[in-house]
């Protein structure tokens, strides 16, 4: 019996012609490996458009998607408070909305500079809309109503305060943090490890650009010629994505129970988690300028394994470039896993998919989802 303490993801991607993701400068984001540069795709990247996809494998049919933002108080909380009461005495909820600043932010929480984005799951910001009503409600004097603000945010105090709540729940920061975790400086306590572990993407060759000119014409004036004249780069590739879904923690940012009684946990929501991840790596693209690009792709191949043993990544097969050809890089991904399993002994179980002509086709997409929602209910694979 194997134990998926880890689940790998190994996906390559090929786009044609686009511009995925983009530096400060406008350009594609790169990286030297091998001594040869590659377009890269960040991991933040690729972890914004996982969280926000729609459709079968979305992340919010589990749970309701938490809110990122630096104007919690004003724009999450305070929100919610206007929706359940009128006639508010708006010199008492400015007062208010600073106290939550300080409470949420740290004591230069109200320099919007001095702020981080927090992310909160949608309990959270129910629980201080709630108290937050409560206090403009009781229609109490500026000094008891910050007072009362105050109070929710002290972690010595023993009682209903948003310490006490927040550890009472399963995903205080939802389902996005349970996967990609949480840091609040402001609040160690509110702290969350991740349990999705999420590399960049890298072409695994040398990066193709070009230098796209192009013009916008002009359509009333009666002169002939553009309107306007730019150009911007775009890039084509066949990519290495990789991430590790730490099943452990996954399991405990889900129930709140230590990693070490995983299995003995509830894993429902842990699987699904899981197996929409998988979903989602094989059919969301990342992409800029959808427009005039439309990088849209699906996974060309993806191997997904677990086991016992420390992850590792695959990487090492690109080391040295492949041919700008999938069957290259797909044959050096298998050159690198074989060696793995020759060196280390492979004790992993595996699925694979492969969307490239001519090759033996070993699962679908389908059944690979279900395999791992299967593998981490049941806390054993085969």
């Amino acid at each position: 019996m194997t134990i998926p303490n880890f689940i790998q993801i190994h996906a390559l991607h090929n786009y044609t012609g686009t511009l995925l993701n983009r530096d400060d400068s406008g350009l594609a984001k790169t990286m030297p490996y091998g001594g040869v540069t590659r377009t890269r795709i960040s991991s933040q990247c690729l972890k914004r458009h996982w969280r926000t996809a729609e459709g079968m494998y979305s992340l919010s049919n589990i749970q309701p998607d938490p809110v990122r933002t630096k104007e919690l108080a004003e724009a999450a909380v305070m929100e919610q408070v206007r929706q359940q009461i009128t006639g508010i005495d708006e010199e008492l909820a400015k007062a208010v909305v600073s106290e939550l600043n300080t409470g949420l932010y740290g004591e230069k929480g109200n320099d919007p500079n001095s702020r981080q984005p927090l992310l909160f799951g949608r309990s959270e910001v129910d629980y201080l809309s709630r108290k937050v009503a409560g206090v403009l409600k009781d229609q109490c004097n500026h000094n008891q109503a910050t007072a009362a603000v105050k109070g929710l945010f002290d972690r010595k105090a023993e009682g209903d305060n948003f310490a006490a709540f927040r550890q009472s729940q399963r995903m205080p920061a939802g389902i996005i943090g349970a996967m990609f975790g949480r840091m609040m400086t402001s609040d160690t306590d509110a702290n969350i490890d991740a349990a999705v572990h999420v590399a960049h993407a890298f072409t695994t060759h040398g990066e193709e650009k070009e230098i796209d000119y192009f013009t916008a014409m002009e359509e009333l004036s009666g002169e002939p010629g553009a309107a306007h004249i730019g150009e911007t780069e775009i890039n084509s590739g066949i990519y290495y994505v990789y991430l590790c879904v730490d099943v452990r923690s996954l399991v405990a940012n889900t129930t709140g129970r230590p990693p070490e009684e995983w299995l003995k946990s509830d894993r429902a929501i842990a699987a699904e988690t899981a197996a929409n991840l998988v979903g989602l790596v094989a059919t969301v693209s990342p992409g800029a300028k959808k427009g005039s690009t439309a990088p849209y792709g699906h996974a060309k191949h993806m191997t997904v394994e677990t086991g016992e043993h420390q992850p590792r990544s695959l990487s090492g097969a690109y080391r040295t470039p492949s041919k700008p050809e999938l069957r290259d890089a797909l044959e050096k991904l298998r050159e690198e896993l074989e060696c793995n399993d020759r060196n280390y002994g492979g004790s992993e179980v595996r699925r694979a998919m492969t969307n490239v002509p001519g090759e033996n086709q070993d699962n679908t997409l389908t059944e690979i989802v279900q395999w791992v929602r299967q593998t981490v209910t049941e806390g054993e694979a085969e």
